[in-house]
């Protein structure tokens, strides 16, 4: 299950009890004006629609609370989980920040922001949304998991690893985290603890080939090919457009002097990064293509 949408699914089922502004000492209660039960019907049934996988519904729904209610911080945050989940990154940028305008103690709603502004490439301000809800909520897994994701791509991987550790605290159900902590682990040459994570992630989630790929890194990395290759085919066996599959099998056939199911992996491989249009690879999987069947001649 996609971690995003994971989320979406956890926090929406309680979004509406404990997303409710909080009041300041002596903050008097806002007017209730004729509109605002209504806003609240149809919150609820937005959230009735999203638990349902209707997300467009959903959105209609939740934008309908927000105009009649401007000062809806749960209908404003559960609006950006939907339009995330959409794939709708400004909009629900845009969203998640007024739930956290008009209710700054929200920290799930901080959380969702730095998650949508790293998945539209703004690491350092999503950074400073994540941190912000960890000072609002030290447990809260979503926000170390993505700190641990902005770590992961500024290449300081000692604090990616403690941010998803942390994560996997508080979410271990969800298989990114583990999976991610594979890769951070892997890439400081920790090939045990990545390999601990990485078959805990395929462990939850059986079908996770990006998992059962990394596994084949790691196994490769300790020169155990037999065992690399396994995982590598059983990544393609779930994704057959997985072209780096292909191309890590074959690399894993060419260890046994396996020429000819080495070139028929690469052809593979080559089609669908033509298909992809990554010519690099395309290329790069030609050339070893012709270095084999000359291999083959002598």
């Amino acid at each position: 299950m996609n971690l995003q949408k994971y989320f979406l699914i956890t926090v929406l089922m309680g979004s509406f009890t404990i997303a409710l502004p909080k009041l300041a000492q002596g903050q008097s209660l806002p007017e209730l004006t004729p509109t605002t039960p209504q806003a609240v019907q149809y919150l609820k049934q937005g959230l009735q629609e999203a638990q349902a996988g209707n997300t467009d519904s959903a959105i209609a729904l939740f934008e309908e609370a927000v105009s009649l209610d401007r000062t809806l911080a749960p209908a404003h945050y559960n609006l950006g989980l939907a339009l995330r989940e959409k794939g709708d990154l400004q909009a629900a940028a845009d969203a998640f920040y007024q739930a956290v305008s008009i209710n700054p103690n929200l920290a799930i709603a901080h959380a969702n922001l730095g998650a949508a502004l790293l998945e539209g490439n703004n690491p350092e301000q999503a950074k400073a949304y994540l941190e912000e809800a960890l000072e609002l909520s030290p447990d809260l897994g979503i926000a170390h998991y993505n700190l641990g994701l902005v770590a992961r791509e500024q290449e300081n991987f000692s604090a990616a690893i403690s941010h998803f550790q942390n994560a996997q605290k508080y979410r271990s159900e969800a298989p990114e985290v583990h999976y991610h902590l594979g890769l951070a682990q892997l890439e400081t040459g920790n090939l045990d603890g990545a390999k601990t994570a990485i078959e805990e992630a395929i462990n939850i989630n059986p079908q996770f080939e990006k998992a059962h790929y990394a596994l084949g890194k790691v196994w490769a990395g300790e020169e155990r090919w037999n065992r690399a290759l396994n995982a590598f085919e059983e990544a393609v066996n779930i994704n057959p457009d997985l072209a780096s599959g292909y191309y890590a099998i074959a690399l894993m056939l060419l260890q046994q002097e396996q020429w000819e199911p080495a070139q028929e992996n690469l052809q593979q491989a080559k089609t669908l990064y033509q298909q992809q249009e990554n010519r690099e690879m395309a290329l790069y999987a030609q050339q070893l293509i012709e270095r084999i069947a000359a291999q083959i001649e002598n």
